[in-house]
């Protein structure tokens, strides 16, 4: 299970590769490649870098930076958030993980669902509160440029950008955002009167795995569009895994036409009357030769040599001499026979 298999799409495959970190969940990916994840059973946050970086914690996201931001309990009826290298972000347990997910970016700017006057809100630490209308909103992300999406409750579309607006499909759990627009997100997959979720898309490539029966959880994506989840090794096995998949391109075949024949040779006669006024004289001789109606027509009359010199393309010298090199101006040019006996 740990080589690479290709699933083919339309315009490229999924390269996807199960990698060697058992009993995880909710994995998140940076562009330098690092992993982190939760240890099933609420016993720690995991790097496949650096290894444990806490002993207790859940809903890891990993920042271009390094950062990691996780959920966790402090006696409270909620959760708040944690920084591995700044502590305690948030206070009084306002953390609803089974409504809303939340993310982070390489500035250290973090974003988060919260109940405010009977509505959930998009919270930034940097920005303050976000939204105010009485929508409810649920797992907002953001990249490194500061763009914020965020799913809504209500009419459709029900993703919306902080810079582009709502973005028309349907897009019913958005997981990550990268700094190219792209974000993956769960959704269902329909085959006849059955439709099973959650199962990964790639806002660009769709879905990754088009199989009903295997389901993907949790998940993150980089700038290179690389995404990871958890996922039993097989449908009946007890064991979670982490999962990564790469978009790969189909080869593009470029052919290349030569030009047309009879262009080319068009274009070599337009220029051959130029390139012959420029050379010496007997070469001019040797272009009325080649002008000759035998020649163009492929047959030569029985009187051809004689009627060749009458007309004074070439001086009346004997059969020898035709085939002979001469030099003039410095250029040697051969003079063709011009006629058989």
């Amino acid at each position: 299970m740990l080589a690479p298999f290709q699933v083919r799409a339309d315009t490229g495959s999924w390269s996807i590769t199960q990698l060697p970190f058992a009993n995880a969940a909710h994995p998140s990916i940076n562009n330098a490649g690092e992993v982190v994840w939760a240890v099933q059973n609420s016993t720690g946050i995991v790097s496949s870098v650096r290894g444990q970086l806490s002993a207790s914690g859940v809903s890891p996201h990993l920042a271009n930076s390094g950062e990691v931001v996780y959920a966790d309990t402090f006696g409270g009826p909620g959760m708040d958030l944690v920084s591995t290298t700044r502590g305690r972000l948030t206070q009084g347990g306002i953390i609803e993980l089974g409504f809303s997910d939340f993310g982070v970016n390489s500035n250290g700017e973090v974003v988060y669902c919260a109940l405010t006057n009977g509505n959930w809100q998009v919270f930034s630490i940097v920005r303050g509160q976000v939204t105010f209308d009485a929508v409810d909103r649920y797992n907002p992300c953001i990249n490194d440029l500061g763009e914020i999406i965020w799913n809504q409750y209500g009419a459709a579309p029900n993703l919306i950008s902080s810079t582009r607006g709502p973005l028309p499909g349907y897009y019913p759990f958005v997981l990550g955002l990268n700094n190219l627009e792209e974000f993956c997100y769960d959704a269902d997959l329909v085959s006849g009167n059955l439709s099973t979720s959650p199962h990964i898309f790639s806002s660009v490539h769709g879905v990754v795995i088009n199989d009903i029966e295997q389901f993907q959880w949790g998940g993150g994506i980089n700038d290179a569009g690389t995404m990871v989840w958890t996922a039993p090794a097989n449908p009946s096995s007890p064991v979670w895994y982490v999962f990564e998949a790469t978009w790969v391109p189909a080869p593009v075949l470029t052919v290349v036409q030569p030009p047309r024949s009879g262009a080319g040779m068009a274009d070599q006669r337009r220029r051959l009357p130029r390139a012959i006024h420029h050379q010496p004289p007997i070469a001019g001789h040797l272009a009325a030769i080649q002008r000759h109606p035998g020649h163009q027509r492929g047959k030569l009359p029985p009187n051809h040599r004689t009627t060749c010199r009458q007309r004074g393309i070439f001086p009346p010298v004997n059969r020898q001499s035709l085939n002979r090199t001469i030099q003039l101006n410095h250029e040697w040019t051969r003079i063709p026979q011009c006629g058989t006996d």
